[in-house]
């Protein structure tokens, strides 16, 4: 869905929930439209995709990194969160192997055939040598980043070697103007700002009938707290839904 076809699909909403024939104009709805896009980049899950980056080692000698030991990360970047410095070996303990990934200790544990020892019980030692193994590949960078200048900030020590990043960046506007949650996330912003023009006068549709902007307004205002509850959600699982290995 295209921002104009939004805003159209917002005006008709509009008018058949309200049965009103007032709605809001063009330009609000754009205005609305523009920071819900701001508010769901940071705050929404579904509206970011993990992506990764590698900077080369030439750029942390050049002149213009050392005055500001930073770079500048592309505009369609929300978040990162993770900076590594890839080691150069490629040998862990005298194996050289570069696919030694925790993926594959899982499928040797799952098809190859175990002689002795519990499963579990050895699926847990090859993934603590994995963790061991890591801080032989990668070496952690302290970082900081400002999600408004775009700003990646080296904290302590110079990397000498390539850089790999992990953030997450913007999905294309279209896909998130087809999301259910943003959609009417949308809807229920436009009702509040219409709530709001309809309560400075009292406007009467005919039949002498006197519009409600107060229960307009609050209704909208409640339907908002719960998408934006249903969002962070998605954020913050149960514990027990949680099984990550890092």
């Amino acid at each position: 869905m295209t921002k104009d076809e939004l805003i159209i699909y917002i005006k008709d909403s509009l008018r058949a929930v309200n049965s009103l024939p007032y709605s809001v104009s063009d330009e609000e709805i754009s205005r609305i439209i523009d920071l819900a896009k701001r508010f769901f980049y940071l705050h929404y899950l579904e509206a970011t995709e993990p992506h990764f980056y590698i900077i080369p080692k030439n750029i942390f000698q050049e002149e213009a990194f050392k005055k500001t030991r930073a770079v500048i990360l592309p505009d369609c970047v929300v978040a990162v969160n993770e900076v590594r410095e890839v080691n150069a070996s490629s040998s862990i303990f005298g194996i050289r192997d570069k696919d030694i990934t925790d993926e594959r200790f899982i499928a040797s544990e799952l098809y190859a055939p175990q002689l002795t020892g519990d499963g579990f019980l050895l699926m847990t030692v090859r993934m603590s040598f994995w963790d061991l193994a890591k801080v032989f590949l990668l070496n952690t960078v302290a970082f900081d980043f400002n999600s408004n200048t775009k700003k990646l900030s080296f904290i302590g020590h110079t990397p000498k070697r390539d850089v790999y990043i992990k953030a997450f960046i913007k999905i294309a506007e279209e896909k998130l103007f087809d999301d259910f949650y943003f959609i009417s996330y949308c809807i229920a912003e436009a009702k509040m700002s219409l709530a709001n023009v309809l309560s400075l006068v009292k406007y009467k549709i005919p039949g002498g009938l006197e519009i409600d902007a107060t229960t307009m307004y609050s209704d909208a205002k409640e339907e908002k707290e719960k998408i934006i509850e249903a969002i962070t959600d998605k954020w913050n699982p149960p514990d027990f839904m949680i099984l990550s290995h890092d």
